[in-house]
């Protein structure tokens, strides 16, 4: 970044890590730039309550909800949870599960909830098998996986093992970046990358053109629910 700013650059559109104390000396250093910063995919920890940095994001606590209680709708009363181990998204997906899951009075117990380590490594099937045995065990025939990667490996895993999808299992997949290409295609929730960070850069050129006296600005975008195949349908259930 200091490279960008030496070359002249005048705005600045960043994702960083905000976590430990690195994170929050490279947000400090951030904020005393002359230079507009937006955070994208981002807000400064509890340690930063003041730092003046815009910022726009993706609610995906949300978004979560959304599958959630669209799987409610089909009349699944049990939703399991797979989110990935590398995403910074994780937690707030797993904060709106949860809140979705305690707003509709589902079940909690025996629910299985699992964060699965990178995709393809030595220990992504295992920890799949382990997901779908508690799936089998605990009669839930829904869940809710992050990200679209995991969730087609979901998807393969299923079928080698004789699980039908969405007959014995239905699938959302939080991501939407490859999950029409399933098969079968996965509903899935999908973040608005593309208008987040058209939004991102209006903030920084709004910035640009008012330094002094714009107030700071946090925007926060709701992502969307597309319904396809992996689910079924209500009349379909069992």
């Amino acid at each position: 970044m200091c490279e960008l700013l030496d070359r002249g650059v005048q705005t600045l559109l960043v994702a960083p890590s905000t976590s430990g104390r690195a994170g929050v000396e490279l947000l400090r250093w951030l904020g005393a730039q002359t230079v507009p910063v937006v955070l994208v995919e981002r807000l400064p920890p509890p340690e930063l309550p003041t730092i003046a940095l815009d910022a726009a994001v993706t609610d995906h606590a949300i978004g979560a909800g959304l599958a959630v209680r669209h799987l409610a709708t089909l009349g699944h009363r049990r939703i399991g949870l797979v989110t990935s181990r590398q995403s910074p998204h994780s937690d707030a997906i797993r904060t709106g599960w949860t809140t979705a899951v305690s707003s509709l009075e589902l079940p909690f117990n025996g629910v299985p909830v699992l964060d699965v380590p990178p995709y393809g490594s030595p220990q992504w099937t295992r920890a799949v098998d382990e997901m779908l045995d508690e799936c089998l065990a605990a009669s839930v025939h829904a869940v809710l996986v992050h990200a679209d990667r995991e969730a087609i490996g979901l998807l393969e895993r299923a079928r080698d093992r004789g699980i039908r999808v969405p007959e014995d299992l239905a699938v959302v997949s939080y991501d939407d970046e490859v999950a029409a290409a399933s098969d079968p295609p996965l509903t899935a929730v999908r973040p608005q990358k593309h208008r987040l960070g058209a939004l991102a850069a209006q903030l920084a050129l709004a910035r640009l053109a008012d330094p002094l006296d714009r107030p700071v600005h946090r925007v926060v975008l709701w992502p969307t629910l597309t319904v396809r195949e992996s689910c079924g349908t209500a009349l379909s259930r069992t």
